[in-house]
């Protein structure tokens, strides 16, 4: 099993067509949600190569129990 340390989670999420500002809206408003279950930070990012893709990292201290 691993040691415990800092961990980098990434979710990619494809917005559906004509939809990708609201998508993006939406998914900066509960990023941050992830700090209450234990994330030490977060980052939203849409691609600008395609405005449909945007990615959501979330860093987090693992700790061995």
């Amino acid at each position: 099993m691993a040691e415990s340390g800092p961990y980098t989670m990434l979710l990619p999420w494809y917005a559906t067509l004509f939809r990708s500002k609201q998508f993006a809206a939406a998914l900066l408003e509960i990023a941050p949600v992830a700090l209450r279950y234990g994330a030490t930070s977060y980052h939203v990012y849409q691609s600008h190569d395609d405005l449909y893709k945007c990615f959501h990292w979330t860093a987090v201290q693992w700790q061995n129990l």
